[in-house]
């Protein structure tokens, strides 16, 4: 190449046919430096090969196979101590294989030696076992049918008499096992343990509640709202003797009488010292109706205190056993509240007459009964007194009520020329007015309070209508007793329509009324008939018929005698308001006067009616009388 000459190229055929070559190209090819074994067996090698030249490789394999000789020595030299080792350790084995043969042969021997003792120890064994069972069911049947002592304790209750909380527990063990030793029973009629159980547990029980009713009347005595709240024990101890009924009576009627003692050191308290720095009850003696009031305004107050605190004491029993005492201790509790009320009230009563005081006091009784009743019963002693002081109050109200009027109605005296009530008359109305409205703001509307109203109305009316009727007697003319008994009667019917169930009243007093404006019509109408001359034309056209011939030749209904009544008639009616009589125009209801009024000139119209009938029939002859028509008159009089 470096003298211009082509490269000659081997030919194909010595390449392939050349190993050596092959290994070579390997060899160049292979990046043996990256190779982790072939860097691993240099670094074993290079310590080995010094030098490098033509009998290096014998060298190597010489070396090589002097130092795998000496590893295969080390190690048959290791494996010697380990081999010595083992034979060891198979000597020990051996030794101990003898040991627990001559062992075994030896527990053989003894345990042939032993059976009898080990038969007898499992048979006591066995023993122990049903001596344990039964042990455990002794002490399962005593733990679940006796008590513990820290019950028996409790149920002795405290040194002081009184039981604490953990008695109420107890109890309810007691009980309890009481109640399963009764099942067991049934279920095996000869079980002597629960006979004994039962006869054990009633012996305790009733020694327990003993204690317990001795508890509830040492706390009793000492009872206050204050110490209610703060003693839950209390109302546990109520509660538990709701299986034994005669002892819950007894120790609510405990509670009833120190309650009861409180209560009526309390009401002397409030009558005699006052409260809270006001003045005692008793300053406001001379004043009945305020009196009682504020006495059973506090009463009730005071009943509403005991139940909220009968309620709290009894909150842990059973709503119908509550509902079944609650009535009858309050009751207790006011009876003697209810003494002392009836003699103050009766004391207050003496001597006094006022109707409408007394009526108002009526009232005020009849109120609180309502509201006191449901609380204590309609047959406890407070609301027996209250209704009996009601009916003695109210007796004395119709009894002054009667002596009022009486007193008023005597002194009525003849009636005035203006023919209006007289004084006593409206003192009358003033007085059963005054009642009446007492009664209408407090009345509840039943029967009763309708009766108690007819009364008191028939005491003032019945002795009014006599008086009155009395004193028309004094009166000369019929009209002056129509004019004054309708003004009366106006007036009573005035006040009668203010009020419920007055309408039988009112039905009397207007069928009277009407009576005497009949008769008014009729004197009225008569008058006013007479003064025209109208009245005997109209006796005579009345009485006439066609057999006595033409009414103008009767006397006293001949044409002129006429022709002057109808003239004078119709001067009358150009001026109506002087032919009525005086005393109308003293009715005092206008109404009633203007009624009087019409009808009278309905009476006079009719009769004109009649006689304008007579005179324009021909058969009566009275030609050339000029007579008004009945339409003409009707208008001219309205």
């Amino acid at each position: 190449m470096e003298n211009g000459e082509p490269e000659k190229v081997a030919p194909a055929s010595f390449s392939s046919a050349n190993p050596a070559k092959k290994k070579i190209d390997k060899l160049i090819a292979s990046k043996v430096h990256n190779d982790p074994a072939f860097a691993e067996l240099m670094d074993y090698v290079s310590p080995i090969v010094s030098d490098i030249d033509i009998h290096t490789e014998r060298r190597l394999m010489r070396k090589l196979e002097q130092r795998e000789l000496e590893l295969n020595k080390e190690y048959l030299k290791e494996f010697e101590k380990v081999n010595e080792h083992v034979q060891k350790f198979s000597d020990k084995v051996t030794a101990m294989h003898k040991i627990c043969a001559d062992l075994t042969d030896q527990i053989q021997q003894n345990k042939e030696k032993t059976q009898d003792l080990l038969n007898k120890t499992s048979a006591l064994q066995n023993r122990k076992k049903v001596l344990e069972l039964k042990q455990k069911t002794i002490d399962d049947f005593l733990a679940k049918f006796s008590l513990t002592e820290a019950e028996e304790k409790a149920l002795d209750g405290n040194a002081d008499g009184r039981v604490s909380s953990d008695f109420f527990p107890a109890l309810d063990r007691a009980h309890s096992i009481y109640e399963q030793s009764k099942q067991l029973l049934r279920t095996c009629a000869n079980h002597s343990a629960a006979m004994g159980v039962m006869e054990e547990m009633s012996k305790k029980m009733e020694a327990a509640y003993d204690v317990l009713y001795r508890s509830i009347q040492r706390e009793c005595r000492v009872l206050s709202t204050e110490m209610v709240e703060v003693k839950g024990v209390i109302a546990e101890s109520f509660a538990a003797l709701k299986d034994r009924q005669i002892l819950l009576k007894y120790a609510l009627d405990d509670y009833a009488n120190a309650r009861k003692n409180n209560a009526m050191r309390a009401f002397s308290d409030i009558l005699t010292r006052g409260a809270g720095g006001g003045k005692p009850l008793e300053v406001l003696s001379h004043d009945p109706l305020r009196y009682t009031g504020d006495m059973l305004a506090w009463i009730y107050e005071c009943i509403g205190s005991e139940k909220d605190l009968l309620l709290l004491l009894l909150s842990k029993c059973p709503p119908e056993m509550i509902r079944e005492h609650e009535q009858r201790v309050l009751a207790s509790i006011s009876a003697q509240l209810a003494r002392t009320f009836k003699v103050r009230v009766e004391q207050t009563l003496t001597g006094e007459h006022e109707s409408t005081l007394l009526y108002k006091l009526v009232s005020i009784l009849a109120f609180y009964a309502t509201k006191i009743e449901p609380i204590v019963g309609a047959d406890s002693d407070l609301v027996q007194t209250i209704d009996e002081l009601q009916q003695l109050t109210l007796n004395i109200f119709f009894s002054g009520l009667n002596q009022t009027v009486h007193k008023i109605l005597t002194k009525m005296g003849t009636p005035d020329y203006d023919l209006l009530p007289v004084q006593a008359v409206h003192q009358s109305l003033m007085l059963l007015k005054e009642v009446l409205d007492v009664h209408d703001s407090t009345s509840s509307g039943g029967d009763e309070s309708k009766a108690r109203f007819d009364k008191m109305v028939a005491s003032v009316l019945d002795p009014l209508y006599r008086s009155i009727q009395l004193a028309t007697t004094q009166l000369h003319s019929p009209v002056d007793i129509s004019v004054y008994t309708l003004n009366c009667l106006s007036s009573i019917h005035s006040l009668l329509i203010l009020y419920p169930f007055t309408d039988k009243r009112i039905e009397v007093a207007l069928a009277l009324m009407s009576g005497h404006e009949d008769t008014l019509i009729s004197e009225e109408a008569s008058a006013i008939l007479s003064s025209t001359g109208l009245i005997p034309i109209y006796q005579k056209a009345m009485a006439h018929n066609q057999s006595q011939g033409p009414l103008s030749s009767i006397s006293e209904a001949d044409a002129a005698t006429v022709k002057r009544a109808l003239e004078s008639f119709d001067h009358f009616l150009a001026q109506p308001h002087f032919g009525r009589i005086d005393q109308v125009a003293r009715i005092s209801n206008i109404k009633v006067r203007e009624r009087v009024h019409t009808r009278t000139m309905e009476n006079v119209v009719a009769a004109y009616s009649i006689i304008h009938s007579r005179l324009v029939d021909p058969f009566n002859k009275y030609e050339g009388l000029e007579a008004k028509t009945v339409e003409q008159v009707r208008d001219l009089l309205k």
